[in-house]
C-alpha cells in the first residue's frame, strides 16, 4: 500500500433503504462526513425519498440521489438495474458499498457490468432470519462481492456458515458512536418522571421481550417509589403493552414514549439502560448508552455479550427471566457507586473499541486494500 500522500481520492457510492434515524443510517452519515473531510467524493442513493437525516447528509456535503427499487416485475428490475449502472459509470465509482439488508443481487449485477473497482456488502442484524430462496440468492450474489462487512462476530460467523462463502470473505467492523453527536431535537425533558429512570430503547416487537420488562417493572415499583420505566420505540405490540400497563395500574410508572429523535438526550438523563431481547446482533442503543456513561443490564445472548462484560460495564442475565431482571435492577439501584463505575467502564470501552474514528479508519483501510 502506498504512503498516504500518494493515495488518490476515492469516488464512493453508497446505497441504503432510507435516511431515517437508525443505527445504520447514523453510521453511514459518520462515514460519509469523514470521507468528505479528506477530499473524497461521496454519493448516497436512497431507495425512499424522505428521511429525518436527509438534511444532515446534505449539510455535510453528501450528494443524495433517489431510485425507486421495483421488487416484483421483471421490467421494473431491468430499469432499476440500468439506472443504477448508469450512475456507477457516470460517477466513475471506485467503491460501491451496499447497505441493504435484503437480497441485493440487482445491485451487484449493475456493479459488475459497470466494472466497479471494489464492491462491498454489509451484514447488520437479522441475518439469522434469512432462509429459502432468499438465502440461495444471497449465496449466488456473493460471487460478485469483493468483501463483506459484519458489525459483530456473531453475524460474521453465522453468515460464513449459512451463506457458504467460497473464499475467505468477511471482516468485523463494529458500529461506531460519535460522542460529539447532539440530538436533532430534544422533545421533552425528563423532569416529569421519577428520580430514577430506567430506559429500554427498542422496537415494540416480540423478539425484544418488553413483556418481561413489564413483569420485572411491577416487582420493582412495588418495592421502590422513585423509579420510572421509559420504553423508547414503536411497533405492533404497543396495544398489548398499553393494556398490561392499564390493567396493572402502572400508568404513572411506565411510559411508552414511541419513536424519538432525541434518544441520546434521554439516555444521558437515565439511570440504567436495558436490553431484554432474545435475539440481538449489535445493539446501537447499548453502544449509545455506554457512550453516555450509563450502566447496562442485558440478556446474555449473542451480540450483547460482545458489548457488555458482566460486572464490568453492566450485568448480564438469562433471557425471559423477569424475576432475575427485577433483581438486577434493584441491585444496581441500591449500589449507585458500583453502577457509576460500570458506566465509566462502558465509556472507556467506547473510546477503545467502538468509537466513530475506529469504525471510519477500519472502513477506509478496507477500501484502500482494494484500491491501492
Amino acid at each position: 500500500m502506498p504512503p498516504m500522500s500518494e493515495k488518490k481520492s476515492i469516488n464512493a457510492l453508497f446505497i441504503i433503504h432510507g435516511l431515517n434515524v437508525g443505527g445504520m443510517e447514523k453510521h453511514l452519515l459518520m462515514l460519509c462526513s469523514e470521507l468528505l473531510k479528506t477530499e473524497n467524493n461521496v454519493t448516497v442513493i436512497s431507495l425512499t425519498p424522505d428521511g429525518i437525516l436527509r438534511p444532515l447528509f446534505i449539510q455535510n456535503g453528501v450528494k443524495i440521489l433517489t431510485i425507486a427499487r421495483q421488487r416484483f416485475f421483471p421490467l421494473g428490475w431491468f430499469m432499476y438495474t440500468l439506472t443504477l449502472y448508469k450512475y456507477l459509470k457516470a460517477l466513475n465509482i471506485d467503491v460501491f458499498h451496499i447497505y441493504l439488508g435484503w437480497t441485493h443481487i440487482l445491485e451487484l449485477i449493475a456493479s459488475k457490468i459497470a466494472n466497479t473497482k471494489c464492491t462491498i456488502t454489509t451484514r447488520r442484524g437479522r441475518v439469522n432470519e434469512l432462509f429459502g430462496s432468499r438465502l440461495i440468492l444471497r449465496q449466488i450474489s456473493n460471487i460478485f462481492v469483493d468483501e463483506i462487512v459484519a458489525n459483530s462476530k456473531f453475524i460474521l460467523s453465522w453468515a460464513r456458515r449459512k451463506e457458504r462463502w467460497k473464499k475467505e470473505l468477511g471482516v468485523v467492523i463494529y458500529n461506531g458512536v460519535d460522542e460529539s453527536v447532539i440530538d436533532l431535537i430534544t422533545v421533552n425533558p425528563l423532569h416529569e418522571f421519577k428520580e430514577k429512570t430506567i430506559v429500554y430503547v427498542a422496537s415494540l416487537t416480540d423478539v425484544k421481550r418488553h413483556i418481561d420488562l413489564l413483569h420485572a417493572a411491577k416487582i420493582v415499583v412495588d418495592q421502590r417509589d422513585d423509579v420510572s420505566f421509559l420504553f423508547v420505540g414503536d411497533g405492533y405490540n404497543r396495544n398489548n403493552l398499553e393494556k398490561y400497563i392499564e390493567m396493572n395500574e402502572l400508568n404513572e410508572r411506565i411510559h411508552l414514549l414511541g419513536h424519538r429523535v432525541d434518544v441520546r438526550s434521554i439516555l444521558a438523563h437515565s439511570t440504567i439502560s436495558l436490553n431484554c431481547s432474545v435475539s440481538e446482533c449489535n445493539s446501537n442503543a447499548i453502544l449509545e448508552s455506554m457512550a453516555e456513561g450509563i450502566p447496562i443490564i442485558a440478556t446474555n445472548i449473542e451480540g450483547n455479550v460482545e458489548l457488555v462484560s458482566d460486572g464490568y460495564n453492566g450485568i448480564l442475565i438469562q433471557p425471559q427471566k423477569p424475576i432475575l431482571l427485577a433483581e438486577a435492577i434493584l441491585n444496581m439501584l441500591i449500589d449507585p457507586e458500583k453502577a457509576l463505575n460500570m458506566g465509566r467502564n462502558g465509556k472507556k470501552q467506547i473510546n477503545r473499541f467502538f468509537s466513530k474514528d475506529a469504525m471510519v479508519n477500519k472502513t477506509t483501510s478496507l477500501y484502500a486494500k482494494y484500491l491501492y
